[in-house]
């Protein structure tokens, strides 16, 4: 079988449905779930999450600094799409950032979920998002080693858990040796819903449910539901499979990590 050809010939809508309905069959259920308490089906997203980590790892390295603009690639808006005004009017939601840790909008304030969670660098659906190949190597070097294991630091590890994926993405410093506790399987962060001195405060899961009433991934755009017919060019297939499989876990009230959307 000529493999890279028989999928050549599949377009993208037809690539989603079948990444769909792999992500039915392996499912979830108590009895399926693996020791660190993911389903089958988080380990799928995770497929897709190491490939636009992995991207964005060479990229880091082919450029040594990424600009800010890249930096903010995974926040917000981008993590979508690249066409700002698009987003915003296809989801009828106010601008703001995914990132602010402040959350001064409105919209994210509202979908906060307070929660805990010990999230396990070694197997969560994770987006590393380094941008200094010096700060890279620096902690591949250093940290994560026999004699300097890694170690959850209040004041540099900031994360968010974007549910219902269960995607975990670094929003602040902390970005290069979170990355490199990923490629070396060690390392744990901490969620909590109460406040500690041992846990960054801004560390947050957001409950991104809302949107699947107002937009749906196509396979190469990011579709209105709501009025009139609009769409904007996603940024990449594979946050949009992300987004997709997560309406299954929606819709089917599954939990990540024990919690689910809404807080349940």
């Amino acid at each position: 079988m000529d493999f890279e050809n028989d999928c050549t010939e599949l377009d993208n809508a037809a690539k989603l449905r079948k990444i769909l309905d792999f992500a039915w069959c392996v499912g979830w259920g108590d009895q399926s779930k693996d020791a660190n308490g993911l389903y089958p089906i988080h380990n799928l997203i995770r497929i897709f999450a190491d490939k636009i980590s992995y991207e964005r790892f060479t990229r880091t390295i082919y450029a040594e600094t990424l600009k800010p603009t890249d930096i903010e690639e995974f926040c917000g808006h981008r993590l979508f799409t690249a066409n700002r005004n698009a987003f915003y009017s296809i989801t009828d939601i106010r601008r703001g950032s995914l990132s602010d840790p402040q959350l001064s909008s409105y919209w994210l304030k509202e979908h906060i979920i307070i929660a805990d969670m010990k999230l396990n660098l070694n197997a969560i659906p994770l987006l590393c998002n380094s941008w200094s190949v010096e700060k890279l190597e620096n902690s591949f070097k250093k940290v994560g080693t026999a004699k300097n294991t890694w170690k959850e630091n209040c004041n540099t590890h900031e994360v968010m858990v974007l549910l219902p994926f269960g995607l975990t993405i670094p929003t602040n410093d902390g970005r290069h040796s979170i990355e490199t506790g990923r490629v070396k399987g060690c390392g744990e962060l901490t969620i909590t819903s109460e406040p500690t001195a041992n846990v960054n405060a801004h560390n947050k899961v957001i409950d991104l449910s809302f949107l699947y009433d107002k937009i749906e991934f196509d396979g190469q755009n990011y579709v209105s539901r709501i009025g009139k017919p609009e769409k904007c060019l996603a940024a990449s297939f594979e946050f949009g499979v992300i987004f997709e499989i997560g309406r299954i876990l929606y819709e089917n009230d599954v939990d990540f990590l024990g919690v689910k959307c809404g807080g349940k």
